[in-house]
Order: C-alpha cells, then structure tokens, then sequence
C-alpha cells in the first residue's frame, strides 16, 4: 500500500501520542542523504509500518513506540509488540489539509494553559549545570557530562514517562541535596552512558585488607574482581568455584 506524502498533512495516533508523518524509510534501511526528524513519523517501505525516529539514539524504553534511529551510520529498530504495531500500520494514518485544520480550530480555544506556555517558552533555552565543590560525586559526574556533551537536555522529555521528569531531576542536580542512585542513574539512561566503578583497598586497614580490585559495570549490572593480570572475572564466577571447592 502507497501514501502520497505529498497532498495533506498525515498522522498516526495510539492512546497516548499523535504523530505526524513526514517521510518514508528506504527498502535497504540505509540512511538517506536528508536527515530525519526527532519524533516525526516515517513509513517503512517493507512492512507498511509508522516508525518515529529517535534523534538522541536508542530511546530509554525502545519497544513503547515502533522507534527506528541511528547506529553507527545505520537504522536501527525497536520490537514493539503486535497489537503497538498493529496501531502503527499505515491503514491507521489520519488525513488533513491545512484547510481542514484551520476549519476545525475554534479560534477562541484555549490551547495551551500557562505552565505548559512556561515549558515551551524554557525548552528553548540550553540548561548549563555549574559544578559547585560542596557538590557531591554523583552530581559532579552528571554535571560534567552535561557540559562535555553539550546537550540541550530538554529534547529529552520525549524519551521520560512522566510529564515533570526533566524538571525533577534538573532540580535535584541544581539543589543542596545529595543526589540519590535512583535519579544518577536516570540521569546516565537518558544521556546515554554507561558507568564503571572501581574500587581498591585504601591501605588504611592492616587487619582486613580488601586483597582485590573490584569493578562494577553499570551496562551488566554486575561486580567483577580484577585480577593481577589484568582479567575481569564476574564475583558470581568466582563464588560459583568456591563453593565447588567446598562440596569436594
């Protein structure tokens, strides 16, 4: 089945999202020439499906929408269920022109109330962290990767579940309160980055040294143990071994 593209405005809406269509995805999946638009709707020329392109890359939950981004110079697609799917075939586009629209707003209508004026107006304006030193470790590592990448972390909203999310977690990296795991961690989701935690014996304690190095990895969520050589062996591994021993 082919849509024009080209004659009305056309959009695609499940329960909660509307989206507008504005282009297709090539049969090779390969990146084409123009670039694609953050949140824009794009039919695939393989499976007739609406896919809505993630500008920041993979998106926190992939499977919620038929999400497709970039990788590496390729597109890549999340596995949404059937029934999402099924909301998102192209036999569920919507069609307007402007004329239509226009007909139908009441020009009276109160679009917008003012705290969602207030969000739009501040989503225009690059939100910069200023690293303090009474700042804990947690919010100096957020803080810095903010600055580093350059992001404009209000585009994110559309990759948060909640309405306020953005706003919360930006007060809790601007406030005096510590930062807690539960917001580090969204934080690393959202801007797309994994952490890695090392930890040595600090040399202070001569009766029970801590004789290894470990290191947790946020992308497995496990703790390893570094050998002298070098070799990062999962703890779970090495308890599995012991406990072996134990039944010999």
């Amino acid at each position: 089945m082919s849509v024009n593209l080209t004659d009305v405005t056309k959009f695609i809406s499940s329960d909660k999202r509307t989206v507008r269509i504005v282009g297709t995805i090539p049969k090779d999946n390969k990146v084409s020439n123009g670039l694609f638009l953050d949140g824009k709707g794009y039919i695939s020329e393989n499976n007739d499906t609406v896919w809505i392109y993630a500008g920041s890359g993979k998106p926190r939950n992939p499977n919620e929408y038929p999400y497709f981004w970039i990788d590496n110079g390729e597109i890549k697609f999340s596995n949404p269920n059937p029934l999402i799917l099924s909301k998102y075939n192209i036999t569920n586009i919507k069609e307007y022109s402007k004329a239509e629209i226009i007909a139908a707003t009441d020009e009276n209508e109160e679009l917008f109330d003012e705290s969602i004026l207030n969000d739009i107006n501040s989503s225009t304006s690059v939100f910069t962290p200023v690293i303090k030193s009474s700042d804990d470790f947690l919010k100096k590592i957020v803080k810095t990767v903010i600055i580093k990448k350059g992001i404009n972390v209000n585009r994110l909203k559309s990759k948060t579940d909640e309405k306020y999310e953005i706003a919360n977690l930006k007060a809790a990296l601007v406030g005096k309160t510590k930062m807690s795991t539960k917001y580090f961690i969204s934080w690393m989701e959202l801007l797309g980055c994994d952490f890695n935690i090392t930890v040595n014996d600090g040399g202070v304690d001569s009766i029970d040294p801590l004789k290894v190095t470990l290191f947790y990895q946020s992308y497995n969520d496990k703790v390893s143990q570094i050998n002298s050589n070098g070799e990062i062996i999962d703890i779970n591994e090495i308890h599995e071994e012991d406990d072996s021993m134990n039944d010999n």
